[in-house]
């Protein structure tokens, strides 16, 4: 559920602001609301972390199998957190940033430098070892040599009486060096320059380069052990950042200043008695309509473990919004044994979250403890269907057969449009359920009533729906669920005061209520993939069977090439279901139900400003 919040003011004098901020902090209750903020130390805490995160991202992974030697620098002995970082630390760490830039930048260079000279010496290839300053110094005796590359035409037209030595030649180039006395030659083609430096001298001049390159790769890899150091001082350079921001964006007047926030109303005393033991003033209120109000979603425990999907689509609730937490969790369960639909998938994964959940015990067991009751939920409708590894005769065996649901298994029946009809009968109470919330949410206002006409109008579509796409015949109960909706929604859908006001209202947008009611119909229609993905998951197991079973296992290359067609198969079939659950699984909460329920989406996470070590005021280090 969506926690009740408060909104609060807190005065205090300017000159105690650091330290009643700390006492805040400390508290760790207020959410504050965001104000424009600037300030030299702002800007130089906020110059700190761009350069620290740089390069942060420019270490490598360090090498965990071979211990870097090198110098250690003593500002870093010992394990670091954020809680314990101090203003040498800080110092430290940017030199050291600066330090992995510099390097960086040395690299980036010595690359671009050896690529350059080592196109070099593949040209030199072409043209043979030669000294350029031997070159020269015929020159300076009257002797030149001009390098020239030609086409083999080019070639035939050189004049007789030219003294040319052949380099070396292909099928269409000739290279030759033309050697004349007194002055270069000058003949009708574009002569090569000659190389700065021998191939000799060249390969010294790589060799050197690449020696440059292993230091600077093996300093920068040393640094990489400082990576937990600069993350410690980066998230210590974070919260000076969040500090100076509330700080600097308190508002003040005179010898007064303040700050406005969020908290939790069932902490509302805590923070009286925090403002009673600091001397601030404080006015707790009501949020108002337009307020950025934060959200706090919290749950039991067992409703929780839902919540890494929202972190992982990054989605919160407005705070006037519902929390569908348990709704998720229930028909994301149930989409999710649909959408994978086979028993042994989920055995199979669960007992890979079992292996994780062993081998990562400190990890937070929330992932974990959704993986299992999602792998539960695909065992038994995978039972219920008599799909295992979409093997039909573990569908026929004596004891499996007896727990199978003719109406949704998966063989020896015809039963399409029972499956259909489920998907359908599941999107239609689905989306009931958000319309009944709406209803209840907005009771005792006589707009409340409109969403009865659209749960009316759901229904009647059901029953559309079962008639266009399972051409069923067509009840006329569902022709009068819709008119009775439209009624509901013409009479109430636009009753905000004046209730005649409002059904005229309703009537001018009559119109439009019908499109929408179209869109009720591709709702319910849209829990279709539920079927069209499950039967496929199927299809694609049988067919992957089918394949081993014709190469046999009566040999070993055969058997061995069967095995690696199960296993790539069924391998590729549970990846391709995982990605159906989120493409599909996902969107029908996301899309169509939370559509329905209205929800933008467009919340503001619940964010207390708060710390686990503050700074005291002679500049220590303590735990709070």
């Amino acid at each position: 559920m969506i926690v009740k919040m408060k909104k609060v003011s807190i005065v205090v004098f300017d000159r105690f602001r650091d330290q009643s901020l700390r006492a805040l902090r400390k508290l760790g209750l207020v959410h504050i609301e965001s104000r424009p903020a600037s300030g030299d130390d702002l800007t130089r805490y906020s110059e700190q972390k761009t350069q620290l995160e740089r390069a942060h991202l420019l270490l490598p992974e360090e090498e965990k199998k071979k211990k870097v030697r090198g110098r250690k620098d003593p500002t870093f002995q010992g394990n670091l957190s954020a809680g314990s970082v101090t203003e040498e630390d800080i110092d430290g760490c940017l030199e050291i940033s600066e330090e992995i830039v510099d390097l960086t930048e040395k690299i980036r260079l010595t690359h671009e430098n050896i690529d350059r000279l080592t196109r070099e010496q593949r040209r030199l290839v072409l043209w043979g070892d030669y000294d350029p300053q031997e070159i020269g110094e015929l020159a300076d005796n009257g002797v030149f040599i001009t390098l020239y590359e030609l086409s083999t035409d080019q070639f035939k037209q050189l004049p007789a009486e030219t003294d040319w030595v052949v380099i070396s030649q292909s099928k269409s180039t000739v290279r030759l060096a033309v050697v004349t006395i007194g002055s270069a030659a000058e003949l009708d083609f574009e002569p090569e320059v000659i190389a700065e430096r021998g191939r000799a001298k060249l390969q010294q001049l790589l060799d050197a380069t690449g020696t440059e390159l292993q230091g600077l790769e093996h300093r920068l890899q040393h640094l990489a052990g400082e990576r937990a150091r600069i993350q410690a001082v980066l998230e210590r350079i974070e919260r000076k950042i969040e500090f100076e921001q509330v700080r600097t964006g308190m508002v003040g007047e005179e010898q007064l200043s303040y700050l406005t926030g969020y908290i939790p109303a069932k902490r509302a005393d805590a923070l009286k008695r925090a403002a009673a033991e600091n001397g601030w003033a404080l006015l707790i209120d009501e949020p108002a309509e337009d307020d950025p109000v934060p959200t706090l979603v919290e749950n039991p425990k067992w409703i929780r473990i839902i919540r890494p999907m929202f972190s992982l689509m990054e989605t919160t609730p407005g705070y006037r919004e519902f929390d569908i937490s348990f709704l998720f969790l229930l028909f994301f369960s149930l989409f999710f044994a649909m959408l994978i639909g086979d028993a042994g998938y989920g055995i199979v994964l669960f007992v890979l979250t079992l292996v994780a959940r062993l081998a990562m015990p400190k990890r937070p067991g929330g992932v974990f403890s959704l993986m299992f009751v999602l792998s539960g939920a695909t065992i038994v409708w995978g039972t219920l269907s008599g799909t295992w590894f979409g093997v039909e005769a573990l569908a026929r065996h004596p004891v499996l057969s007896r727990i199978v649901i003719p109406q949704i298994a998966s063989f020896g029946v015809e039963n399409t449009k029972s499956v259909m009809l489920l998907c359908f009968l599941i999107g239609a109470v689905h989306l009931s359920i958000a319309r009944l919330i709406n209803f209840i949410r907005s009771l005792p206002k006589l707009v409340a009533f409109s969403e009865l006409g659209w749960l009316s109008i759901l229904w009647g579509m059901f029953f559309v729906v079962r008639y266009i796409v399972l051409q069923e015949t067509l009840n006329p109960v569902g022709i009068w669920l819709v008119g009775a909706g439209m009624i509901l929604i013409v009479f109430f859908g636009e009753q905000k005061g004046k209730f005649f006001k409002g059904i005229f209202l309703g009537l001018v947008r009559l119109p439009l209520s019908i499109l929408d009611s179209i869109g009720s119909f591709s709702d319910i229609v849209s829990y279709v993939r539920l079927f069209a993905v499950g039967l496929a998951t199927v299809a694609v197991a049988a067919n992957f069977n089918a394949m081993a079973a014709e190469l046999g296992f009566g040999s070993i290359p055969s058997g061995l090439i069967s095995a690696f067609i199960l296993f790539f198969g069924h391998t590729l079939n549970i990846v391709m279901g995982a990605m159906s659950v989120i493409v599909h699984g996902v969107r029908l909460n996301m899309l169509e139900f939370s559509g329905q329920l209205g929800m933008e989406w467009s919340g503001v996470p619940f964010k207390p400003f708060k710390e686990t070590y503050a700074d005291t005021p002679d500049g220590e280090r303590r735990k709070e």
